[in-house]
């Protein structure tokens, strides 16, 4: 009896498999993840801005907790970094799946009251996720449930500064994949420079300030495809996915071990957050822009090519990589704890 629960453990905890789309913002990280997640086995989640914080939080207090070597708590329990993170893992998988029936709920109330229907539809009495499904017409272009069979036992979380914590992700969620998406810093910078014309949005970035933040987030994704490999970050180029886009979003679901799902092309049917601004105007060769007069262009248009160009990616990644990743996320963590002293 103990075997088998012990089997019935291991394979419900090789079930906890979350997927995360990182990349620098205006990457398509948005696009990516609701197309993901009209599979019918994965589930959107909305930008989430928590899970990594927990992450960075939980290595402050693994330290507190082995301070003291063998007459600390943790240490004398025999918890090692790795279970203690991925024991938080499994709460917040726990309870992202448990509560996505309320998800649906919320959700299906603010459109029923924008359509004033919500007196013709008792939502506390939808308790299985295959419930919301008639509620969800065959052209919908975003539905976080399309069919009374859908699953959605995974899901997928598409906050671009997740590109930042990869390293405590992955010891949270170990099952976990990442699809690193890269884009044109030309065309993210300009995308930047005119934020202000997406919805939602105040403030435009100054020009070296947007080159800036498309490095940083790209750099930080970069070192993590070189420090956990192919087998667990799957590098996505903006370009093919626009172009073309089945055969892209059939090779993201092969690498998540997922059967093709052709409702994930349907979020491509409109165009959601795009910045407004002349495009002809514009010249987005790499090539010139390698040859800028600009540090901070002709550095990013470098280090682009840099990725595109080099072959010496590994399937499981690479030592030096992992401990460069870890010590870069170390100092990331510190900023952002002098950031929540402010």
């Amino acid at each position: 009896m103990k075997k088998y629960l012990s089997y019935f453990s291991r394979a419900k905890e090789n079930l906890m498999e979350p997927i995360f789309v990182i990349g620098s913002y205006r990457s398509g990280t948005s696009i990516l993840t609701w197309s993901l997640g009209q599979h019918s086995n994965i589930f959107p989640l909305e930008e989430t801005n928590w899970i990594y914080r927990l992450g960075v939080y939980l290595d402050c207090l693994y330290s507190m907790g082995t301070a003291n070597g063998e007459f600390s708590n943790l240490s004398s329990m025999g918890i090692t970094r790795s279970k203690f993170y991925r024991s938080f893992g499994k709460h917040v998988h726990s309870m992202i799946i448990e509560n996505r029936t309320n998800y649906l709920r919320a959700s299906l109330k603010t459109a029923l009251k924008k359509k004033n229907s919500l007196h013709l539809v008792d939502v506390r009495k939808l308790v299985d996720i295959g419930e919301f499904a008639e509620f969800t017409t065959e052209d919908q272009p975003f539905a976080a449930v399309r069919s009374k069979t859908d699953t959605k036992n995974r899901w997928v979380d598409g906050t671009p500064e997740n590109s930042h914590f990869v390293y405590c992700l992955n010891l949270m969620f170990p099952g976990a994949k990442f699809i690193f998406l890269i884009r044109n810093p030309i065309a993210v910078a300009n995308s930047l420079m005119n934020f202000s014309t997406v919805e939602g949005r105040i403030e435009n970035y100054e020009e070296e300030a947007a080159y800036n933040q498309w490095y940083t987030l790209t750099e930080s994704c970069y070192f993590s495809l070189k420090a956990l490999g192919t087998d667990k970050i799957l590098l996505v180029h903006h370009e093919d996915l626009v172009s073309q886009k089945e055969q892209v979003i059939n090779q993201c679901l092969s690498f998540l071990g997922e059967e093709y799902d052709a409702n994930c092309l349907k979020p491509f049917q409109v165009v959601i957050n795009s910045s407004k601004y002349d495009r002809t105007k514009i010249d987005f060769s790499i090539e010139n822009g390698v040859k800028s007069q600009k540090r901070y262009v002709q550095k990013a248009c470098l280090f682009y090519n840099q990725i595109l160009e080099d072959p010496t990616r590994k399937r499981k990644g690479s030592l030096y990589f992992y401990r460069l990743l870890r010590s870069r996320y170390l100092e990331h963590a510190k900023n952002f704890y002098r950031g929540s002293a402010k």
